[in-house]
């Protein structure tokens, strides 16, 4: 089969493509049932750099196949289908205890194993979830990491009420813009955080309550005169750059939610403020099951709408790669074999 191959870690040079990689096999040691999906569009995650890159302490198996968001038809019936790109164990404590998402050895796919960028991909039969006819695979791969992660954040986590304030960094990338319609689905006022004129506008259009240029904007200041005490819920997929403003932000009983490294992982935390005030911090990525279904659920009904910024062919992913890291784009990448 066709598929997009890191034989080496590196730059965008090291995707090549390959036309007679063998077909992935259904059958392995672990005994797990899967399934043959007729990849149909997948998309590109920041991960698919960090992987590509060679991500410290993480030992992916060369030649890899990146891309855990994956739509497309399973090979034998043709059901429509998008793929969940979670692995657990399933002897874990955590997996015993029905939480799959905290397990101990959990894997995904497109980073631990192959994943889209390939004709096909093999997958367990449990990680494949009907696609609505309403639809399109090109929206769908917004789902498996963005819409998964921001869902679980928000909804699961958070459980952000009707009336409550959430603050979104980087409100127009793929997963702050899924974040910022959960939050206004859920009832809640937004206030969304972006750093150029053209993702200022983008997020008026997705109806943010207040929007803060980052450029320019005292976001502290702002957030103190337009609350009456700070926000309920920041969503903060930068990390270090962010995470202190984040945490001072909150009211009293606030959650932060980190799901991201795109600023540094490492700050300063002051400890006084957490207890003081009641904060909580959590840390997350990807999400349940159960989220999953809710938010395919959310998107077929229309209640929010992935932001599509392109559609590339698979054989041009060095070039979608260098478009994601240059931060020129406004909502997914995606990529069509």
């Amino acid at each position: 089969m066709r598929a997009m191959t890191i034989s080496a870690y590196g730059g965008p040079e090291v995707l090549k493509m390959v036309d007679d990689f063998p077909e992935p096999e259904l059958a392995d040691q672990s005994g797990v049932d899967r399934v043959l999906v007729k990849v149909e569009a997948t998309g590109v995650n920041r991960m698919d750099i960090l992987v590509r890159n060679g991500y410290p302490g993480l030992k992916t198996p060369l030649p890899h196949i990146c891309g855990a968001d994956i739509a497309g038809t399973l090979a034998d019936t043709g059901e429509r289908v998008v793929v969940y790109p979670l692995l657990s164990c399933g002897t874990c404590a955590a997996c015993r205890n029905g939480r799959p998402n905290l397990c101990a050895d959990w894997h995904s796919i497109g980073i631990h194993e192959k994943g889209g960028y390939a004709e096909y991909v093999a997958v367990p039969k449990a990680n494949v979830f009907p696609l609505p006819a309403e639809v399109a695979f090109e929206e769908a791969v917004s789902l498996p990491v963005a819409g998964l992660t921001a869902h679980h954040a928000l909804k699961t986590i958070a459980r952000v009420q009707p009336g409550e304030t959430v603050f979104i960094w980087g409100a127009a990338g793929i997963l702050g813009s899924m974040a910022l319609q959960i939050a206004r689905d859920a009832g809640a006022r937004t206030i969304a955080a972006a750093g150029s004129d053209d993702r200022l506008d983008l997020l008026r259009l997705l109806g943010a309550d207040v929007i803060v240029d980052r450029r320019g904007d005292d976001v502290l200041d702002l957030v103190s005169r337009e609350t009456d005490g700070g926000v309920d819920v920041v969503l903060d997929s930068i990390g270090g750059a962010t995470l202190d403003r984040s945490q001072e932000m909150l009211t009293n009983g606030g959650r932060l939610l980190v799901c991201g490294i795109l600023g540094g992982r490492t700050t300063e935390l002051n400890v006084h403020l957490t207890y003081y005030h009641h904060r909580t911090i959590h840390g997350l990525f990807l999400g349940t099951k159960e989220d999953m279904k809710s938010v395919i659920q959310l998107l077929a009904s229309k209640r929010i709408a992935p932001l599509i910024d392109s559609v590339i062919p698979i054989a041009d992913a060095a070039d979608a790669h260098r478009k994601l890291e240059s931060n020129n784009h406004k909502g997914k990448i995606v990529l069509k074999p």
